[in-house]
């Protein structure tokens, strides 16, 4: 069976900080490589894999941030490939793992769907709360 693709533009909840709270991160993702935006700087994801695990898609990926920490995670990745769910932790840090949520922004090659569409005036204000709320809606999605 294929796996899904995340290939694309994705709005993500991440505990960057560490501390429990998630901030809002978009990221970009193709093929094996990716970019994401925390803190005001442009960090890189490398090495995603995806993998089948029981029924479940898996994609393990390293980063690597603008001060030379790098680290590991691993996200469950939705049938559709829409919405990921999954964790990340720090090279020489024995805390963690931290939460690392996101949906695919939708692109011109794949629209919402009309139903969706239709829909989107009344998801307006979804879209404007904090990203502890994006997180929520996220893994509501994904499941």
């Amino acid at each position: 069976t294929e796996l899904p693709a995340i290939d694309g533009e994705w709005e993500c909840a991440c505990d960057y900080f560490r501390n429990g709270s998630v901030i809002f991160v978009p990221m970009r993702l193709k093929g094996a490589r990716g970019d994401y935006i925390a803190d005001g700087a442009r960090h890189d994801i490398y090495n995603i894999a995806r993998r089948r695990e029981g029924s479940l898609v898996v994609a393990d990926f390293c980063w690597k941030n603008v001060a030379g920490a790098t680290g590991k995670g691993k996200w469950l990745v939705s049938v559709d490939g829409a919405f990921i769910a999954g964790q990340w932790r720090q090279d020489g840090v024995a805390e963690g793992p931290w939460s690392w949520y996101g949906r695919r922004k939708p692109s011109l090659s794949n629209p919402l769907p009309p139903e969706a569409a239709l829909s989107q005036s009344s998801r307006e204000e979804e879209d404007f709360r904090g990203p502890a709320d994006l997180a929520s809606s996220i893994i509501t999605a994904a499941r």
